[in-house]
């Protein structure tokens, strides 16, 4: 799993008709989406403290334990929420997530599968179950997979991202470039699809070394030289 996908795991649940509307479990989600993970906890234990079976609570600071690297304990608590709301495919998709990371991947199959039964158009439940497959050598099932998140979303740049990475494996380079491209076209900014483009083009014998420069010192532009401001000069004695 990439860094965006586990932000993604974090991130709650937003399909409509699946999260509580409460004013409080609103708030909690909007603290936890900010970072305040603190204040979104103390709502969450309230919110349970009143009625231990409120299964958006549960499910919502499962991910928080997950957040906080307390996997095992995160998957216990996300397995209750689901043994509540066992119709919510989010809650199956965010449990496929942490699996997935903590490398249970025959488990977290499963939750995909199940996510994707109970709702069709979970993009990034099929964006996300393409890269499971992706790891299992599954490259026809991880393709089709994720050319339906696509499908659904067509400006999803992390499901370009996916795609690319698949037909990396399958040695289609000129179609994986082409889907690097499209995900930058969708997002500039996008740092995981420009630098994974950079490398592949070091394959493309089209391409010279002073093209392949030129890559590098776009991508410093975008992503680097913004960030040098803030660097410190070394105090280290610089004579060997």
């Amino acid at each position: 799993m990439n860094r965006q996908q586990r932000r993604q795991t974090a991130e709650p649940a937003k399909r409509q008709g699946q999260v509580s509307q409460e004013p409080r479990i609103t708030a909690a989600r909007q603290a936890h989406k900010e970072g305040c993970h603190a204040e979104a906890e103390v709502i969450y234990d309230q919110l349970l403290a009143e009625n231990p079976r409120n299964a958006d609570a549960i499910h919502f600071k499962g991910l928080l334990f997950y957040q906080h690297g307390r996997n095992e304990e995160a998957v216990a608590i996300l397995r209750q929420a689901i043994k509540l709301r066992s119709d919510l495919a989010s809650f199956h998709g965010n449990l496929a997530n942490v699996l997935f990371y903590m490398g249970e991947t025959d488990a977290a199959e499963s939750e995909c599968r199940k996510a994707i039964r109970l709702d069709k158009k979970y993009v990034t439940a099929y964006s996300n179950f393409s890269a499971l497959l992706l790891g299992k050598g599954a490259f026809a099932e991880a393709e089709t997979t994720v050319r339906r998140a696509i499908s659904l979303q067509p400006n999803n740049a992390e499901a370009y991202t996916n795609l690319a990475t698949i037909l990396r494996q399958q040695g289609r380079l000129r179609d994986t470039e082409a889907a690097f491209h499209r995900a930058l076209e969708l997002d500039p900014d996008y740092e995981e699809a420009c630098g994974n483009l950079i490398f592949l083009r070091d394959f493309n014998t089209g391409l010279n070394f002073e093209d392949q420069q030129k890559d590098r010192r776009e991508w410093a532009e975008r992503f680097v030289d913004s960030l040098s401001v803030h660097w410190k000069p070394h105090e280290k004695e610089k004579s060997p």
